[in-house]
């Protein structure tokens, strides 16, 4: 019997060398190391597809359909396109109150949060909150077939008690510029000419019982003194005589930042929360009047933050669509300080329970502003 030997096998350093393999069985274990690399990366590229996709899903499937839950004796105004409308945060009560003929260029809701002054192209309205009174203000009646005459509406400005509200009426060419300044009475539904405001006074304002109106001027000073001088004028409703008041020296040129107590007169400067905002004004952060912190991270994670300055993380928003990773277009504070109105750029106009943590559709509607009638 022959006993038969198997060749020897070469040693494992000189199979590695690649100075003793082929050059072919070099690239082809190259490519399919390659292969497998590739065939891992886009196995794991699907996975994480369908895994965002889901997330997503699970995201949206978290919106409730209504808010229903919330707080039911606070109403939002929603200012969109041509059309004002005013909804309970929890849903009901959705009413379109003023519908006008061109875009809404301009809201002003009255201190006591019952009537609402609307701007619309070159007419000014005045609405009640239910929407059931409406009466058209003023209109600029603009020539006709005179492209070099314009004008504007602008100005609008209640005062404290919500019985009247002034505005500014400018028309201009090229050869000649005027403004005038009415004041409307909501009780006697008439508007009147103020006269005696020169034209292009930046700045009026109604004094606290609402008689009276002011406004600076500025006087001219040498260009050593550090103060501005003014001189204060105030126009009586009763007799509508300009009158001058005093003449001041200050740091500062805006009448609403002026300390008048030492003459006797007290303004009335109409806080921002009582008038509509603009949506591009308000951003991904806000901060409540008592200074409660919120706001949207880089992630779409709702965040407040806490008594030691750090951000906790409260909800997670799906993503608007897969090109636009920032979920919202802003988020504010609701009055109480308990709800947050979300504008989700893809599910609509949101109601966030800061508390019970609930997210749920309020309208799918995309407002340029809004404004709290409590």
């Amino acid at each position: 019997m022959t006993e038969t030997t198997s060749a020897p096998r070469p040693p494992l350093v000189k199979i590695l060398d690649p100075k003793k393999r082929p050059f072919w069985n070099i690239v082809g274990e190259s490519l399919v190391v390659a292969g497998l690399a590739v065939s891992i990366s886009l196995a794991s590229y699907i996975v994480w597809e369908q895994y965002t996709v889901w997330r997503q899903r699970q995201l949206v499937a978290k919106i409730l359909p209504s808010t229903i839950w919330a707080q039911k004796n606070i109403a939002v105004y929603l200012m969109h396109l041509k059309d004002l409308w005013r909804i309970n945060i929890d849903g009901s009560g959705a009413t379109r109150i003023f519908s006008g003929s061109d875009v809404i260029r301009e809201c002003v809701l009255s201190p006591d949060r019952r009537s609402v002054v609307i701007r619309v192209g070159e007419e000014i309205y005045w609405i009640d909150s239910s929407g059931q009174l409406k009466e058209r203000v003023d209109a600029l009646d603009l020539p006709k077939g005179l492209k070099d005459v314009h004008g504007s509406l602008s100005g609008i400005q209640w005062d404290r008690e919500s019985k009247k509200f002034l505005y500014k009426v400018s028309r201009w060419s090229p050869v000649a510029s005027s403004d005038a300044v009415r004041v409307y009475d909501v009780q006697a539904h008439r508007s009147e000419d103020i006269p005696g405001v020169p034209d292009h006074v930046s700045e009026l304002a109604w004094d606290w019982e609402g008689r009276n109106l002011y406004f600076v001027r500025g006087l001219p000073t040498t260009i050593y003194s550090p103060l501005n001088k003014l001189r204060l004028y105030r126009i009586p409703l009763d007799t509508k005589t300009l009158e001058t008041v005093a003449t001041l020296q200050s740091d500062e040129t805006a009448l609403s930042r002026l300390d008048l107590e030492s003459q006797g007169v007290k303004l009335y400067i109409p806080k921002e929360r009582a008038s509509f905002k603009k949506i591009f004004s308000l951003g991904l952060t806000a901060v409540s009047p008592r200074g409660k912190k919120a706001g949207l991270d880089s992630g779409n994670f709702i965040y407040m933050i806490g008594p030691l300055g750090k951000p906790k993380r409260i909800l997670e928003l799906p993503w608007a669509s897969r090109s636009e990773f920032t979920a919202l277009d802003y988020l504010e504070w609701v009055p109480g300080e308990r709800y947050l109105l979300l504008l989700h750029r893809s599910q609509g106009l949101l109601i966030f329970d800061t508390i019970s943590r609930k997210v749920g559709r309020l309208i799918d509607l995309k407002p340029q502003a809004i404004g709290w009638a409590l």
